[in-house]
């Protein structure tokens, strides 16, 4: 039955395989002839009369076995999927799958610290899949196309007339839009209210132009208010109004996006001075357009993503000497690690395990920073060792510009008057850690303001999973049923055992400008694939579960009974004989 199968999908041709296979399978044993072992298989052969049918109308395809690369996105894209579709050259569709999930395809291509590929089982063969390189040549491709995506006009209505209930969200970050475009989709009513200037949060005010272009923010901010979001610019909620004011207007629930920040201080002598400034002021400055004078020596303290971008900026302000301070080792650096690579090839000079113990200045200006080495102690109780400092060898940084990039926390002074919202010793609001709910009945929050510091896929997930909380409310459900699906993570060892032999193939390769030129310019800087290499690239996809890319169990089903049920498998009962054919070729 099987040989029949695949001679009927693939051709007369499949013969030549097997008869390739029986070669092989007789040198093995070393058999001359056929006859050699003619009978000697037919005692592990049963006849149809023997085989039970017992699975008949019982086979099953697990739809919830997930691979790790879409384990490891916070927001659970289709990664799978929207690989297999451009390795098909079906672009467009790609695209959707992607925006399926995500209302910025075009930020996360540039900006995603790319967790699926640390978790891709290619990398055990070779390189991890490109992922995000990928998902940026579809998301290009769609903008530059000027195809019109099927996911771009607005969910026709619901049963249920959700328009008549209005959501308020406050915070315009990634965190906030995405909630508010997830809500849209189900009919609400939702309005944004943002109190900068410009909608987008850290995405347009702290990340520099040379990794994210904002107008790619702009684009895809307007597609989220043609799905019907409206964003009231310059409305700060504790001053032009209040939550209680939200209440009394009739929104019947409110979400909490405001983000982290609150830069935090060194406490060390001389941060008053004039020359000292926080990462995130600075980076506001720089993607504001507003002049920025650093002169040539800058100091930056931090080791996170605000802290690079800081550094890399101050290359491009036309600082000569940049040097970044960490306290601990590269290998516990959270920045990006690929944006610590391009730092250090634009002339960052990174001081690891090095402690900053005062700001040293001259007529109320900074001038200096005084620094110790550290030493790494042995391994603590949280399992890290802790650094401690060789006082005897302190030295001192001759510096113009000192940034500092700790971190942030978030600033809740707007909620003053919510005295029963429940606030945590960090400064961050407490919340469901499943649903997002707080204290208060109606009021959700997520994002950095109940997390600190994040990336924007993980903005985004908080957001999205915040929607799913928010509509249950409104519709008087339970929050917590169902809220998260039993998935299975596919399992590496057992991929690569039923792929058997992989052949290597060399990852793609991605150029940026030459450095002399990054080092002048906020451009962007990374070129994005060809159509030819992102096709290539999408093929090295091991297709490792159940979805696109794979369809092993459709391939094999001689009665048409496997059918596609968005991006999974699923089998009509009508079709099928009950074989099981498909359960057993399912890696």
């Amino acid at each position: 039955m099987q040989t029949v199968t695949a001679i009927l999908l693939n051709g007369y041709g499949v013969i030549e395989e097997f008869i390739g296979g029986l070669k092989e399978y007789m040198d093995r044993k070393s058999y001359q002839r056929i006859e050699d072992f003619r009978g000697k298989l037919s005692s592990r052969i049963k006849g149809t009369y023997e085989i039970k049918r017992d699975h008949y109308l019982k086979a099953e395809i697990n739809d919830n076995l997930i691979p790790p690369c879409q384990a490891g996105c916070p927001a659970g894209i289709d990664i799978q999927g929207y690989v297999a579709l451009i390795s098909q050259g079906k672009f467009g569709e790609a695209f959707d799958l992607i925006r399926e999930k995500v209302p910025f395809p075009l930020v996360l291509s540039r900006i995603c610290p790319r967790p699926c590929e640390e978790k891709c089982i290619r990398g055990k063969v070779d390189e991890p899949v490109a992922i995000n390189a990928l998902k940026r040549f579809v998301a290009d491709w769609q903008m530059e196309k000027g195809v019109e995506s099927n996911l771009s006009v607005p969910n026709p209505p619901l049963p249920t007339d959700n328009s008549q209930l209005k959501v308020a969200i406050i915070g315009a970050g990634p965190a906030g839009l995405t909630c508010a475009y997830e809500l849209t989709k189900l009919g609400y009513k939702v309005t944004v209210f943002e109190s900068s200037s410009k909608a987008g949060g850290m995405l347009v005010l702290g990340i520099p132009g040379y990794r994210l272009p904002k107008g790619l923010v702009e684009k895809e901010i307007k597609e989220i208010e043609e799905q019907g979001v409206e964003i009231k610019l310059n409305t700060t909620i504790g001053k032009d109004l209040t939550l209680g004011d939200l209440k009394e207007m009739g929104y019947k629930a409110i979400f909490i996006a405001t983000g982290a920040h609150k830069s935090k201080r060194l406490n060390i002598p001389g941060e008053n001075l004039l020359g000292v400034m926080d990462g995130l002021s600075f980076l506001k400055r720089v993607n504001l357009d507003k002049q920025v004078e650093v002169g040539k020596r800058v100091a930056i303290i931090g080791g996170g993503n605000t802290a690079v971008d800081a550094a890399r900026s101050s290359i491009r302000l036309g600082a000569k000497e940049v040097y970044l301070v960490y306290r601990r080792t590269k290998e516990e650096m959270p920045a990006i690690p690929k944006e610590i690579e391009r730092a250090e090839e634009e002339g960052v000079k990174i001081l690891y395990l090095t402690l900053p113990t005062e700001i040293t200045g001259k007529n109320g200006r900074v001038n200096g920073l005084k620094c110790v080495p550290l030493v790494l102690d042995e391994i603590d109780a949280e399992g890290r060792r802790k650094p401690l400092p060789i006082s005897a060898s302190e030295f001192l940084l001759k510096i113009d510009t000192l940034i500092v990039a700790m971190g942030q926390s978030p600033d809740l002074s707007f909620l003053d008057e919510e005295r029963e919202l429940k606030i945590g010793e960090d400064n961050s609001i407490v919340v469901n850690p499943i649903t997002y709910a707080t204290s208060q009945p109606g009021i959700f929050a997520a994002g950095d303001v109940v997390k600190g510091s994040s990336s924007v896929i993980e903005a985004i997930a908080a957001g999205k999973r915040a929607a799913v909380s928010m509509h249950r409310y409104l519709q008087g459900e339970s929050l917590r049923e169902d809220h998260q699906i039993d998935e299975v993570i596919v399992s590496a060892n057992k991929v690569l055992k039923e792929k058997g032999f992989v052949e290597q193939k060399k990852r793609v390769e991605i150029s940026t400008l030459p450095i002399e030129r990054r080092r002048s310019t906020l451009r962007e800087i990374e070129r994005v694939l060809e159509e030819k290499e992102a096709i290539q690239e999408a093929k090295r996809c091991l297709a490792c579960s159940c979805g696109l890319g794979c369809g092993i169990c459709e391939k094999v089903c001689i009665y048409s009974a496997i059918e596609r049920v968005g991006g999974r498998y699923g089998i009509d009962a009508e079709r099928c004989d009950g074989c099981g054919l498909c359960v057993e070729v399912c890696p």
